[in-house]
């Protein structure tokens, strides 16, 4: 996720700020929309937090699952 991130070209970038733009959206903590940058900076933190990974892992081995079925 990190180098996904640190090459991402902008059409990626907007891809996954789509899945995020919920909690990317909000107001920075001087109540002002967010910048672009800041906006960046959100989602790379994410690549190293526990949490979201372990959720991003839970949802990757969820699809596989899936993939693997037999309809």
């Amino acid at each position: 996720m990190h180098n996904f991130i640190n090459t991402a070209d902008d059409k990626q970038v907007k891809a996954v700020y789509s899945i995020f733009e919920n909690e990317i959206t909000g107001k920075s903590k001087s109540n002002n929309p967010l910048t672009q940058k800041q906006k960046l900076d959100v989602i790379k933190k994410a690549s190293t937090d526990p949490l979201f990974l372990a959720d991003l892992k839970e949802i990757s081995d969820d699809f596989a699952i899936v993939d693997n079925e037999n309809i």
